[in-house]
């Protein structure tokens, strides 16, 4: 288990080497792109009301809309370059749930990355396809990886069976965890709270990828030797973060009594160490 501090003192190199690609200080401004689901009523502020840093912070929110609307109920901002396969980076950001959110069985994703393969096959494969997707059950932290292919030429598995890589090699195989510790509940999410994830990826579609994560500077997850992306072209994969209700689409309904979610999310960075993508360490412009 190696603690936080550990890691950032590794990561003290020469700044030829250290890189900070990225930062946000909780704004709408300076991201590549983002993406509200047409007809729905998600939306994406600049908030005062509350901040990681004591300044500003995004403010994200959607509403379930019933079951006479079938969409998805995407309220993400979008970093375009998160990685290619063979990277090894650094991501970090805070998150803090409305005061009043009810903890209810369902995912709500607040952190994913993915790509288009629209081109792959005539798009006969997928569209947008998230690999590793951060999320809150309940009141518990979840992660996955995603592994597999996505190569031009190679046939793939039917629509509802992704998974299957008996049925083709263009496949694509999840594996989900929770992120919490051995030594202490910190994995366990209270609303009104602000949090500091930050987490590394060593982007591998073979076994010889890593994952590994920190909440409040306590490690979370420490996984080696693991496939954590598919086989491609090398193409870019967006880092996107917001709030992403994938339950109400996916299982067809709203669990609870809370259609209306908000969340915050503050100070985010990406880059070669984890000083570059400590939300403590960039906060404010430091």
């Amino acid at each position: 288990m190696f603690s936080q501090a550990f890691i950032l003192a590794l990561g003290l190199l020469p700044a030829t080497f250290a890189k900070q690609e990225f930062v946000n200080h909780g704004t709408t401004s300076g991201w590549d792109n983002q993406y509200i689901d047409k007809n729905t009523k998600g939306y994406i502020q600049d908030s005062t009301s509350s901040s990681y840093s004591g300044g500003q912070a995004l403010k994200f929110g959607q509403e379930y809309l019933g079951t006479s609307y079938s969409g998805r109920y995407h309220a993400e901002k979008h970093y375009a370059h998160g990685y290619k396969r063979d990277d090894e980076k650094y991501y970090g950001f805070a998150f803090r749930l409305h005061s009043k959110w009810e903890f209810d069985p369902q995912n709500y994703n607040i952190a994913q990355f993915g790509a288009d393969f629209n081109d792959i096959n005539g798009g006969t494969c997928d569209d947008f396809s998230p690999t590793t997707m951060i999320w809150i059950n309940g009141n518990k932290l979840y992660a996955r990886t995603k592994s597999g292919q996505m190569l031009q030429g190679q046939k793939c598995p039917p629509t509802d069976k992704k998974w299957d890589c008996s049925l083709g090699p263009n496949c694509q195989v999840t594996d989900s965890f929770q992120l919490k510790s051995d030594e202490s509940p910190i994995g366990e999410i209270e609303a009104g709270t602000w949090y500091k994830l930050t987490f590394r990826v060593k982007w591998k579609s073979d076994a010889t990828g890593e994952f590994q994560a920190w909440l409040n500077g306590t490690e979370v997850a420490n996984k080696r030797s693991i496939k954590t992306t598919l086989l491609d072209d090398h193409r870019d994969y967006q880092f996107r973060v917001g709030l992403y209700a994938n339950s109400w689409h996916d299982e067809h309904k709203m669990v609870g009594n809370q259609k209306e979610r908000m969340l915050w999310i503050d100070e985010i960075g990406v880059g070669s160490t984890l000083a570059d993508a400590d939300p403590d360490k960039i906060k404010g412009g430091a």
